[in-house]
């Protein structure tokens, strides 16, 4: 199992590097040696990672296959930790092949799972994964009102907003214009902060 770990751990900081031919190879590794010691926990991370490596390849097929895998043995345990991590990853990979209605679902399931044990960085995605298809569907002006919710909540963190979120934000602005899409934004900032818009809001989603 040690041994395990310690590939595993190689992995995802091989994955950080942005190495991900070598990620790739040690998660399949440390794969292999959890099934050995029938780890159930690290199998699921494993899985989960690996399906990870194969969505940024953009075959996301299998990576839904690693996510599924995951997903059950996650629920098995009880562990909604992995479920919150992999029904937010089902959600962006079923996204990518289009089927907006059932990649809304997997995000609202894993919001609703991150919210409850405090996973708030998932939930974040998980949001953001919500505002995508919403845009994707052409509403925009909902899409415009989550992103800024997601925004809000990343700026009192003290996180920063990579490259896919300001794309993100360019399009919307390019759809809605400027005023529209701060005005949209400045309302979701608004619904973040307030406990009890949040929760109607999320409701509303539900």
């Amino acid at each position: 199992r040690g041994e395990a770990v310690g590939v595993h751990t190689l992995a995802m900081a091989a994955g950080e590097r942005g190495n991900r031919d070598e990620a790739h190879a040690l998660y399949e590794e440390s794969l292999v040696l959890a099934r050995r010691v029938d780890d159930g926990w690290l199998i699921s991370a494993a899985l989960n990672n690996l399906g990870g490596v194969y969505l940024s390849d953009g075959d996301y097929q299998r990576a839904i296959e690693l996510f599924e895998e995951s997903l059950v043995i996650g629920e098995a345990r009880g562990d909604l930790d992995r479920r919150a991590r992999g029904l937010t990853h089902l959600g962006h990979a079923t996204r990518a092949l289009g089927d907006l209605p059932l990649a809304r679902e997997y995000f609202r399931r894993g919001l609703i799972a991150a919210e409850e044990i405090g996973l708030v960085v998932i939930g974040l995605d998980a949001m953001w994964g919500i505002a995508s298809c919403q845009a994707e569907a052409g509403d925009a002006d909902t899409a415009a009102r989550l992103l800024g919710w997601v925004d809000d909540r990343l700026s009192r963190l003290g996180a920063p907003r990579d490259a896919v979120d300001l794309a993100f934000e360019e399009s919307l602005r390019d759809r809605l214009g400027p005023e529209r899409l701060a005005s949209e934004f400045a309302a979701g900032a608004a619904l973040a902060r307030d406990p009890r818009g949040e929760r109607a809001r999320h409701g509303g989603r539900r």
